[in-house]
């Protein structure tokens, strides 16, 4: 039980933390105009998770914008990829990130009406984190258990708020997936197209499912 309430709270964090990616630094900036536009940005995340009536390509392209649009896809995906970043050539770059965007998406948007039930989520805390960082911290609420800590932390690259990290219970989803695609590189001797191949043949088998 406990490990399916933290799988939920990863995927909920993922989409919920799309709406504490603005507010907890515009919070800062904007005092109360801020509260307003975070719980706006909350009910629009939640709004898609709860709609029943659209289709499963519709939630999927949904998600799509929504994670594009709140988190900073490019800089994660290099952090996930670590030191194999430096070695790949620009090709290589260009297409692990597409194929990261679209794992990501699809991994996410394939389970979110089948493990939402009506949870939510409260922002405790806001701290700063250097110049352009702000951690948020809160937590995902649920009538039937108790709360879940999740953190999320969000920067401002070229003045636009992204979240580039969200941490469940202190696990944090990007290093949990940095180790994943370590591990997969090791075991293809050490290659990017190793996991480039992986990575081509989990999408297909998420676009059947």
């Amino acid at each position: 039980m406990l490990v399916r309430r933290v799988y939920l709270a990863a995927v909920l964090a993922f989409a919920l933390g799309l709406s504490a990616g603005y507010g907890p630094a515009a919070a800062e900036e904007l005092g109360e105009g801020a509260a307003e536009f975070v719980q706006s940005l909350s009910n629009r995340t939640l709004e898609m998770l709860r709609t029943s009536e659209i289709s499963e390509d519709e939630r999927l392209e949904r998600f799509r914008a929504l994670l594009r649009e709140a988190f900073d896809i490019s800089a994660i995906g290099a952090f996930v990829l670590g030191r194999y970043w430096r070695t790949a050539t620009q090709d290589q770059r260009a297409e692990y990130l597409r194929l990261f965007e679209d794992y990501i998406v699809r991994s996410y948007s394939a389970r979110l009406g089948s493990v939402y039930s009506g949870e939510g989520f409260e922002i405790n805390r806001v701290l700063p984190q250097g110049d352009d960082g702000v951690l948020v911290r809160g937590r995902i609420t649920s009538e039937k258990n108790p709360p879940i800590r999740v953190d999320w932390y969000v920067r401002r690259p070229q003045g636009v708020y992204k979240v580039v990290d969200v941490r469940v219970e202190g696990v944090s989803m990007v290093r949990t997936q940095r180790d994943e695609f370590t591990s997969v590189i090791q075991r293809k001797g050490g290659e990017v197209e190793g996991l480039l191949e992986v990575l081509r043949e989990k999408i297909k088998q998420l676009e059947s499912e």
